[in-house]
């Protein structure tokens, strides 16, 4: 179950969606504005916070974020499946398309950073896995995604680029709409 906090200091407002545990240590780093109760609102008026721990607002999909693209994306017991079919002339492109868009589905349910494995299983799951030329492919999108780990090791992290997260919910938005 996904839990979510929201507090406004002024409209520079912070936003936890996650897990309990990771929505109670926001809570904790953030205390004294949520002990004190109050939302510091422009013109100095404050008003109550709603209850801070409450389920984040789910759709159809059960997806949080994602209820806009409920064509392309479905969560199932905290599990994403891409339910469009993955666009590219090759098995390569459809690979980086498939990392865009689950790289996209995390970060819209909060996890920016995503393991190379998550990404791979994907892929595997699609039929699109080229053992030989995979992790140079991923690596290969400089532009669109950030490879976080040692160099020319197999177990690395992966992130999108700002450029990547616009290309990212433009595909997805051309999925949901050819749905």
């Amino acid at each position: 179950m996904q839990f979510e906090i929201t507090l406004d200091a002024s409209k520079g407002y912070i936003k936890a969606i996650g897990d309990r545990e990771f929505v109670l240590e926001a809570i904790d780093k953030y205390r004294k504005i949520v002990e004190e109760g109050v939302n510091i609102s422009e013109g100095g008026v404050s008003t109550p916070l709603p209850d801070p721990l409450t389920p984040a607002k789910e759709g159809p999909s059960g997806g949080g974020g994602l209820d806009d693209f409920s064509n392309v994306f479905d969560i199932a017991d905290d599990t994403i499946s891409i339910l469009a079919t993955i666009p590219g002339k090759t098995q390569s492109a459809q690979a980086k398309n498939m990392a865009l868009l689950y790289l996209f589905a995390k970060l819209k349910l909060g996890q920016e950073i995503v393991a190379n494995d998550d990404i791979r299983e994907q892929c595997k799951a699609h039929a699109i896995y080229d053992s030989t030329n995979y992790a140079a492919h991923m690596k290969g999108q400089k532009k669109l995604v950030t490879v976080l780990g040692s160099k020319g090791s197999p177990n690395f992290n992966m992130k999108l680029t700002v450029p990547g997260k616009k290309a990212a919910e433009q595909l997805a938005s051309d999925l949901q709409k050819d749905g």
